[in-house]
């Protein structure tokens, strides 16, 4: 998989007033086991980038091409299964539902993305296993600590099959020693990957990069080649189409309406862009 960003530029307008996010970026990122690290001072366009980069926003100018395939012309539906097949990501605020459990919290991101109750529970308990959570995957991630949300967030990532994880601050609400395990986490994620990992502290992950990108003003100011991927062999990850089965949708019905009472009709994550619940059931049964 290739993701390239062609003379990329983002504006956010107010009235008359207009104000950089992006300027004619030109990147060009392929799943060979890198680890690229994109740094920047405040303002300098990482969250822009992120946001661009993971379709939750548009961009005005210039192109986006997967594997060639440019998104310019393709219908809003194609643009958002490109984006969910291919990225996944990870807020620094997690963005995981508290009163859930960490399997209730991937097996609800699964289903709305298209796969069967069994296969996401199935896949929900391995992913868990792979970041070290079995034990905890039934607690409440309301009494979870912040390294063992972001690992629940991380085990989400996992779970989509997805050949590109962009991590955003993943470490920014964590104490030193849960950092670093974290990153090296994230490191051992790497094989068959592209990690795109945004932090404003370089020194955290120095040592892990293959690649870093420094924003200044919305424009790349470098873009260095640090070492390549220890890897030759990569691992090609399996990805398949999973229509939504009416059982799935059921499924996360019944977690909103017995767990999060008043929150059925409006929640709508933005992680997997699906559309809201309500609309989901009422598109089934009216």
């Amino acid at each position: 998989m290739k993701i390239e960003l062609s003379h990329v530029s983002k504006y956010y307008r107010d009235g008359e007033k207009s104000t950089r996010g992006l300027e004619d970026v030109s990147l060009s990122f392929e799943t060979d086991s890198s680890f690229v690290v994109i740094t920047g001072e405040s303002g300098a366009g990482k969250s822009t980038l992120f946001r661009v980069l993971t379709g939750t926003e548009d961009f005005d100018e210039g192109e986006i091409c997967f594997d060639g395939k440019p998104l310019s012309g393709v219908s809003d539906e194609e643009k958002a299964r490109l984006y969910r097949e291919n990225i996944a990501f990870d807020f620094q605020e997690y963005n995981l539902i508290e009163g859930f459990s960490p399997v209730e919290n991937i097996v609800l991101a699964l289903t709305k993305a298209g796969y069967g109750l069994k296969e996401a529970k199935k896949k929900a308990n391995d992913v868990l296993e792979e970041v070290g959570l079995h034990k905890q995957k039934k607690m409440k991630v309301a009494k979870l600590s912040g390294g063992e949300r972001q690992r629940v967030a991380i085990a989400r990532c996992l779970a989509s099959d997805a050949k590109i994880l962009l991590f955003d601050e993943p470490t920014g609400n964590l104490d030193p020693n849960t950092s670093k395990e974290i990153i090296a986490l994230i490191e051992s994620l790497q094989k068959g990957r592209l990690i795109l990992y945004i932090t404003h502290d370089f020194d955290l992950v120095r040592d892990k990069a293959t690649r870093h990108i420094v924003l200044a003003d919305g424009k790349v100011l470098s873009d260095e080649t640090i070492s390549l991927p220890q890897e030759e062999n990569v691992k090609e990850i399996k990805q398949e189409k999973h229509p939504t089965p009416l059982k799935s949708n059921l499924y996360n019905a019944s977690l909103f309406a017995f767990k999060r009472p008043g929150r059925l009709f409006f929640f709508d994550s933005l992680l997997f862009r699906g559309v809201p619940l309500f609309r989901c059931l009422r598109a089934r049964f009216l």
